[in-house]
C-alpha cells in the first residue's frame, strides 16, 4: 500500500482517510490500518489506550528488521542503516 498510488486512491474512494500521529491520539473506537513500513511501539500503546482496532499490514520483512534493530539496541551494539535515499 505504501508505494501503490492506485491502491491508495481506490481505498480513498471507499472512505480511507490518511492520518498522522497527532491525529491518532485524538481518535477513539476507530479502525486504523498500519501500512507496510510499520509503526513504533507508541502507536500500538495509543491504539490500546484509545480502543482503536489496528489492521496491521506491516511487511514481515520490515518487522523482522525492526526486531533485529531493537535487539541490537538493547544489547548496546552499534546500529548502521544502509538503504535507498527516500525509500
Amino acid at each position: 500500500i505504501v508505494h501503490n498510488e492506485e491502491e491508495v486512491e481506490r481505498l480513498k474512494a471507499k472512505g480511507l482517510q490518511i492520518i498522522n500521529h497527532d491525529d491518532l491520539i485524538t481518535l477513539k473506537n476507530e479502525r486504523v490500518l498500519i501500512r507496510a513500513h510499520g509503526e513504533p511501539p507508541q502507536t500500538y500503546k495509543t491504539a490500546l489506550d484509545n480502543d482503536i482496532e489496528l489492521i496491521d499490514a506491516s511487511c514481515p520483512v520490515v518487522l523482522k528488521l525492526q526486531n533485529r534493530v531493537r535487539e541490537a539496541y538493547d544489547d548496546k551494539l552499534p546500529i548502521m542503516i544502509y538503504g535507498k535515499h527516500g525509500h
